[in-house]
C-alpha cells in the first residue's frame, strides 16, 4: 500500500462516492462529470494498490479494502 502522491480530489471523490453510494452522487456533490469521479477512483486503486469497490452487477459496492481506507 503507497499512500505518497495520493492527490486530494482523489480522496474527495472516494469519500463523495462512500457517503452517496454511486459515482453519479458523487459527482453531483462535486459537480463534476460521472466519467470524472470514475477516472480519479481508479487512478486511487492503482495508486494504492487497492481493490475499493467491487463493480460487478451494476452496482458500485466497497470491498472489504474500501470500507477499511474509508475507515
Amino acid at each position: 500500500m503507497r499512500f505518497s502522491g495520493l492527490s486530494v480530489r482523489q480522496l474527495e471523490a472516494f469519500e463523495a462516492t462512500m457517503v452517496a453510494g454511486s459515482v453519479s452522487g458523487a459527482a453531483t456533490a462535486l459537480s463534476v462529470s460521472q466519467p470524472s469521479v470514475s477516472r480519479l477512483l481508479q487512478e486511487l486503486e492503482i495508486d494504492t494498490g487497492l481493490s475499493l469497490f467491487d463493480r460487478s452487477h451494476g452496482r458500485l459496492v466497497p470491498t472489504e479494502q474500501g470500507l477499511l481506507f474509508y475507515g
